[in-house]
């Protein structure tokens, strides 16, 4: 008779580098640890590595039905449940450790290296470098944006062409202020993050020839902001460093 496996989510929360080694330390007070892996992201339509198949038939189904990840997973399997931790930057390698281990996410949060963030919405925008949760740098700027217009015919068209123009001066203007404040930490900026509007930063990015010839590894998550200013920008960090956390129970009947 052939065993059955059940993985049952409980739970799903993000949280801090400070408050997420909080919670993995306690688990592992509390609870015997089987083994850790790490599993790197792996290219869209790509064949997951073989790591998650050798991790056991738990970890194996398990990954199974875990959402396609960017940044890939951190997996602590105990006796009847199992944490994934889907981190905030990309793992570079896949590894299996038996028992506990945190090294590698550990390394993740070091802040010797510095995250670029450009917040982006139509009408104002927000950059900044941070090391940490430190703001090492920052500019804030707002710009004239007209409303939808409502008449038809040339008028319509007229609007049309003048908001246009608006939005490519925007965009201009935030690229020429991203370069005034990266360039300087080119040598450091390991990862590059957006946040705003989808459709926006899209167009943003299409336009922004520097960011396209720059080589900056930028990610595809998108923060969550709602009025690119100074305030958005001095708590930004708490956007970029947050990981997600699942929790599950295992059943094996």
């Amino acid at each position: 008779m052939s065993t059955k496996i059940q993985i049952i989510k409980q739970s799903e929360i993000f949280l801090n580098p400070t408050d997420l080694m909080k919670f993995i330390h306690e688990m592992s007070e509390q609870f015997y640890t089987e083994k850790t892996v790490y599993l790197a992201p792996v290219e869209k339509n790509a064949s997951r590595s073989i790591t998650a198949k050798i991790s056991g038939p738990v970890i194996e189904k398990l990954v199974e039905q875990l959402d396609e990840s960017n940044t890939g997973y951190m997996i602590i399997r105990r006796d009847m449940d199992v944490s994934v931790i889907i981190p905030p930057f990309p793992f570079s390698m896949d590894a299996i450790i038996e028992g506990d281990d945190t090294i590698m996410l550990e390394d993740m949060f070091d802040s010797s290296f510095e995250v670029g963030v450009i917040l982006i919405r139509l009408g104002r925008f927000a950059i900044g470098v941070l090391k940490g949760d430190q703001l090492i740098s920052s500019k804030t700027d707002t710009r004239q944006m007209k409303n939808r217009h409502r008449a038809g015919g040339s008028s319509q068209r007229r609007f049309e062409r003048s908001r246009e123009r608006l939005i490519r001066e925007l965009f201009d203007k935030t690229c020429e202020v991203t370069k005034s404040l990266f360039d300087p930490h080119k040598s450091t900026i390991k990862y590059v993050f957006l946040g705003g509007e989808k459709h926006t930063i899209g167009r943003f990015l299409n336009r922004c020839e520097y960011l396209q010839k720059s080589g900056f590894d930028i990610q595809s998550r998108i923060l969550s902001v709602d009025i690119p200013n100074n305030d958005a920008i001095k708590s930004i960090h708490q956007e970029v460093y947050k990981s997600k956390l699942l929790n599950y129970k295992i059943v094996i009947n």
